[in-house]
């Protein structure tokens, strides 16, 4: 395989697993690299596209310096490089781009399938990057060696890295025009028909296992009001302190750990949430649960504790009485006397009109014209709904999060997507607040479906899956489930791992991480050392060195007066083809350059 088509087959497996995070622009430029000799002809070709790449991957990653944005255009460099790659040193430039490619995507990709073939292109990367522009290849001896020279230091870097309880606040990834997917506001006037978007928004374990009418996963509350469009008020903001872990856990209680693949604005948790745990801290949740992350910081793992009941009670000066703009709602009475009541009304109303579960129902005003369409999906029917409620005198307010999710088989693992993002309502009454979801009285299969399924059976695509025979089925749950568990692994050696092992030495976390710097610093002092010694020998001393080493290992004792021609004949007949070129390195050896010296005696001593 010639380095080009190694170059773009490793680069198109990268492609494939990190194809959420891609967008179209990269991926053409990418497509353009095969055609690189009818294009590269074409003045400044790599300088325009480089521009162009550059500012696509700004303007589609929400006109934010993120690290989507520097994925994309990483992935642009590197086919632009390829595309002009003709000589060794491109070659080398490749090769030290993939490597930085491979660790770039593990921030998005964190399945064994991506790290297993990050680790086996990694591996063959240097062994590829050693035999460039060599005249003999690396010996299987060579390359393992250099291997052991760099195991210490990644492990040393993996171990005593500095680890926090959160991450670097970044932009979160902005979702596309008409995409379906959570969202701080509901605005169903905004947008007439919505697409699907399978981004992962979470991975969720959840103990007890509990029953898919309550995967309600809640993000944020929405009290402010149009009449139709719905935000976030002064009343749905909330900053909780951190607090030392001191809450004890009921075993009736529902636990959950959550993994995020990007960076959230919030923490979601099954309804309803009491506390989250963030790193060694807590946070509490408010009436509202729900928890804001601060804009300096954000967490992409965290656990959550719900309860299966309601909020505790309220006191009444807490929940501001929402008033509505209608007057009155054909077919609906003016008053009613009870919550039952009213969800009874709302209930045959939809029913008893034939209101439809719709993906594309157009762009719809306002309320009135809502009722007269007659069609709409989550947010139209949970808007509509807590406008009638407020209507009716009842304190109403909106929920945004996600509902149900995919579940591997017989586990507790759920996958959370976009697609699964939800809306419904909560009415305040009898001094809690009570979930009403809307959608469920015209789709009641909503609840049953995942997301992705609900889009399949809506708009009536095609759908590969329903033909797997059972066995890969359950090939593919055993591979969610590794995932996940994965995720954790790799998540588990955090800050507090670091404290257990400096404690152990009677150190802090600040004496540890310095007495890491120091004993680094030491071994890459000892490293160049020993490399900068071996580099020192003169050319007579290497090839005496080599000639040893040649001798030793064909049984024929070393005289320093022992020439080739004389040393020829007491060789073993397999031994002559590296006699011969230990005498051609010797003839050339004030010639090459050091790499290829060390190259040469190397496939020498292996003869």
């Amino acid at each position: 395989m010639t380095p080009f088509f190694y170059y773009y087959a490793q680069m198109a497996g990268l492609l494939f697993f990190l194809k959420e995070e891609i967008h179209f622009f990269t991926f053409f430029l990418f497509l353009l690299v095969p055609l690189q000799k009818r294009w590269a002809k074409i003045p400044f070709f790599d300088k325009i596209f480089g521009a162009l790449s550059f500012v696509f991957s700004y303007v589609l990653a929400g006109h934010q310096v993120n690290p989507e944005m520097g994925l994309n255009l990483l992935v642009g460099v590197l086919s632009l490089k390829l595309l002009e790659s003709r000589d060794l040193r491109d070659y080398r430039m490749q090769t030290l781009g993939l490597f930085i490619l491979w660790g770039a995507g593990a921030l998005f990709d964190k399945s064994i399938g991506y790290f297993l073939l990050a680790f086996l292109a990694t591996i063959y990367n240097v062994f590829f990057l050693l035999n460039l522009g060599s005249r003999s290849g690396t010996s299987g001896k060579s390359f393992a060696l250099w291997i052991f020279k760099a195991l210490p230091f990644a492990l040393m870097f993996f171990l005593f890295q500095p680890r926090f309880h959160s991450t670097l606040w970044s932009p979160p990834q902005q979702q596309n025009s008409g995409e379906i997917g959570f969202s701080e506001v509901a605005r169903p006037s905004e947008v007439g028909e919505i697409f699907p978007s399978d981004k992962i928004s979470f991975h969720a374990h959840v103990v007890p296992d509990v029953a898919r009418e309550m995967l309600y996963w809640r993000g944020v509350t929405l009290s402010g009001s149009d009449g139709w469009n719905w935000e976030k008020s002064e009343l749905d903001q909330h900053y909780p302190s951190l607090d030392p872990l001191a809450s004890v856990i009921s075993p009736d209680w529902i636990k959950q750990e959550i993994i995020h693949k990007t960076t959230p604005e919030r923490a979601f948790g099954l309804d309803r949430p009491m506390w989250w745990v963030l790193g060694d801290r807590e946070a509490r949740a408010s009436e509202l649960g729900s928890l804001s992350f601060h804009h300096f910081r954000s967490y992409k793992r965290y656990k959550v504790v719900s309860s299966k009941s309601s909020l505790a009670p309220l006191k009444q000066h807490l929940v501001r009485l929402s008033r509505s703009t209608l007057t009155e709602v054909p077919g609906l009475p003016l008053k009613v006397e009870s919550l039952e009541q009213a969800q009874s009304e709302l209930q045959g109303f939809y029913q008893k009109n034939q209101f439809l579960y719709s993906l594309s129902p157009g762009k719809i005003q306002n309320l009135g014209e809502f009722l007269q369409t007659r069609r709409g999906w989550c947010t139209h029917f949970a808007s509509a709904s807590a406008e009638i409620l407020r209507f009716w005198g009842f304190p109403t307010r909106l929920v945004s999060g996600y509902l149900g999710g995919e579940k591997i088989e017989g586990e507790s693992y759920y996958t959370v997507s976009e697609n699964d993002a939800h809306v419904w309502v909560e009415v305040f009454n009898a001094d809690q607040w009570v979930r009403i979801d809307p959608t469920l009285w015209v789709e009641p299969l909503r609840l049953q479906y995942t997301g992705r399924d609900l889009f399949v059976r809506e708009k009536k695509k095609f759908d590969l899956r329903q033909f797997y025979p059972e066995w890969l089925r359950g090939a593919s749950s055993w591979i969610d489930k590794t995932n996940f568990r994965f995720m954790l692994w790799l998540e588990d050696y955090d800050r507090e791992k670091q404290k257990e092992i400096a404690q152990k030495m009677d150190l802090n976390l600040s004496e540890f991480y310095m007495l890491v710097v120091w004993v680094l610093l030491v071994f890459i002092a000892i490293f160049f050392f020993i490399e900068w010694r071996r580099n020192q020998l003169s050319p007579a001393q290497r090839r005496q060195k080599i000639w040893k080493k040649f001798l030793a290992r064909h049984g024929v004792p070393f005289r320093p007066d022992l020439t080739p021609s004389e040393a020829r004949l007491l060789l073993p007949a397999k031994a002559l083809e590296a006699h011969r070129k230990l005498t051609q390195f010797e003839h050339e050896l004030y010639a090459l350059d050091k790499t290829t010296q060390k190259k040469m005696s190397e496939e020498i001593l292996n003869v």
